[in-house]
């Protein structure tokens, strides 16, 4: 049989390579699937560094009004003109002011921590897809292997192969005479 260069002259099976390129493929939308989500996951928290920041602005608020509260009652207590029933009233509240700044002051630590978090296994997804993406371009690689095509022109002689034949690698299957 005459062959040109670039002519097929030999099929291997190609199922379990096909299966192999199509679940690299599948493997590799899922990872992009994950990366997404973590992005999502990084907006939100990043919304909730917001929210934390928000919680801080109204607890330093009270917090002034509660030291300016408790200076007053101080100073009304000094002259007699009120109760020191009120003063430590006051200077409760400023304590539970103080908490409260601290408590979101954690917040906004706890949460800027969380991106991080997230930020660092997106960094980690994202090599994972680089493997995946290789463990495709090997599948692809083996896939074309199933196909033996001339190196040039010439006529197919000595066939050792015939349809549906077992062979091994190495395994001499035809002559390609120029």
């Amino acid at each position: 049989t005459r062959v040109n260069a670039g002519d097929i002259v030999l099929k291997l099976d190609a199922g379990d390579f096909q299966l192999a390129v199509d679940a690299a493929k599948a493997k590799i939308e899922t990872q992009q699937a994950v990366i997404v989500s973590i992005d999502k996951q990084i907006d939100a928290q990043g919304t909730q560094v917001s929210v934390a920041e928000a919680q801080l602005a109204s607890a330093q608020a009270a917090q002034t009004n509660a030291s300016a509260s408790a200076k007053r009652t101080q100073t009304l207590v000094t002259r007699g003109v009120s109760a020191q029933a009120t003063n430590d009233s006051a200077v409760a509240a400023l304590r539970q002011a103080d908490a409260a700044v601290a408590q979101a002051n954690a917040g906004i630590d706890a949460a800027k921590a969380q991106v991080e978090v997230l930020t660092a296994n997106r960094a980690q997804a994202e090599k994972t897809l680089d493997e995946l993406k290789t463990a495709l371009a090997k599948a692809e690689r083996d896939l074309s292997f199933t196909e033996v095509k001339a190196p040039y022109n010439g006529v197919v002689a000595n066939r050792a192969a015939e349809v549906g034949q077992y062979v091994q690698p190495g395994q001499r299957l035809m002559a390609l005479v120029p």
